[in-house]
């Protein structure tokens, strides 16, 4: 048993390019609400590297939050109510890594730095 790739292998293995069909329930997650928020909510002089640390922020300042209001020790376990938010943060965010990279594919906006910002901080 060979456990080599072939040349010909290699070659398909490097020039393929996934592509699936969206679902319904993508599509219309997509284009009734992303589209129009990251069209008309973001100013047009936001870059998409703007959209993905203004998704961020929320998470990273309820974790500094967490951690000056919390004991140290951890003595009493964390509010339910602070999952909750966490969860709403998640969720924040989520919607604005859609977002940036839509922004960045409409305005023909990318960069090695924004891809590397995109994927380090998702």
């Amino acid at each position: 048993m060979n456990a080599y790739l072939t040349d010909e292998e290699l070659t398909k293995l490097a020039t393929y390019k996934h592509s699936a069909e969206k679902t319904t329930l993508e599509k219309l997650y997509v284009e009734k609400l992303l589209v129009p928020i990251e069209k008309h909510l973001f100013p047009a002089r936001w870059s998409a590297n703007t959209i993905t640390l203004l998704g961020q922020m929320p998470i990273f300042l309820y974790v500094l939050y967490l951690w000056a209001t919390q004991n140290t020790v951890m003595r009493e376990p964390i509010p339910d109510s602070s999952f909750v938010m966490m969860g709403l943060f998640l969720q924040w965010f989520s919607l604005n890594d859609c977002m940036d990279g839509m922004r960045a594919r409409r305005t023909r906006c990318g960069s090695p730095l924004g891809r590397i910002i995109d994927e380090a901080i998702d």
